[in-house]
């Protein structure tokens, strides 16, 4: 009897430990399934946010480089190859030593980040040098209602170079009327080309300003216009077949200038609503 009794008493507790582990083993899959339910859903949803955010790749070139709209992640690169490359290179700020006026400097990098912050703009990388960045293409869609210098309106723009700069600019765009001209109401402009110097003579500037106006093209822009100020970049803009207005223009505040400095004014029909 007490045999029996020991078993009798063992029993119960047996199978409760044998129900409990059973629990135990249901719950652990039960969670298990649930994570990788999760898991499974959270990859969805970053696979989702990858293809949203993803840059849009609008040309490959047989040199291994990539052009693609210009991600925030490039902004800080784009800032540094200006003060670098382009405030010694092009003619208004050399002329107007722009790159030696700490303001001046300031406040043209603060008007570029406003401009990119648009995300209309483009960038080249070379895709053998782990993606370095090879030029860049700084754009902007301007409506005929925000024509009138928006960018003073919302920043204060500082240093006497960069004062000069803007002024001499603005004169020469309303020198061409590109809404009564080319009957729109909207322009994407082209602001700033810069390509890094072991980049050039590849054709980078022309394959830039093709993709440019693919992006018109996109955004159902019909107009693309630039302001430049390089013999080089005014050929590319007939290249691509734009109509071209020159201007001679008396600029005596700009020191270190020709007495005229010959600027063209540029625009024409992205064929995007052919």
């Amino acid at each position: 009897m007490e045999e029996n009794f020991v078993l009798c008493s063992y029993q119960p507790t047996r199978l409760k430990e044998m129900l409990m582990s059973r629990r135990a083993r249901l719950e652990e899959e039960k969670q298990r399934h649930l994570n990788s339910e999760l898991e499974e859903e959270e990859n969805r949803l970053k696979a989702q946010r990858e293809r949203i955010y993803a840059p849009i790749i609008w040309k490959r070139l047989g040199s291994g480089i990539r052009i693609q709209d210009l991600k925030p992640v490039y902004y800080d690169q784009v800032l540094r190859i200006i003060q670098e490359c382009y405030f010694q290179e092009e003619v208004l700020c050399r002329n107007s030593n722009l790159g030696e006026d700490p303001d001046s400097i300031k406040s043209f990098l603060n008007m570029v980040l406003f401009y990119l912050k648009d995300r209309t703009s483009i960038i080249a990388l070379d895709e053998s040098n782990e993606d370095a960045v090879a030029g860049f293409l700084v754009l902007k869609a301007v409506h005929k209602t925000d024509f009138s210098n928006v960018f003073g309106r919302v920043f204060h723009v500082e240093g006497e170079a960069h004062k000069k700069c803007l002024a001499f600019t603005n004169y020469l765009g309303r020198k061409a009327d590109v809404y009564t001209d080319l009957n729109c109401d909207i322009f994407l402009q082209f602001c700033l080309l810069c390509i890094r110097p072991e980049y050039r003579k590849k054709a980078l500037g022309l394959q830039l300003f093709l993709s440019a106006v693919d992006v018109a093209r996109s955004l159902n822009i019909p107009v693309v216009m630039g302001i430049l100020s390089c013999w080089t970049l005014q050929k590319l803009a007939k290249r691509i077949g734009m109509k071209v207005k020159l201007c001679k223009v008396r600029q005596p505040t700009i020191q270190s200038c020709r007495p005229f400095l010959r600027l063209i004014t540029w625009a024409g029909g992205t064929d995007s609503t052919r």
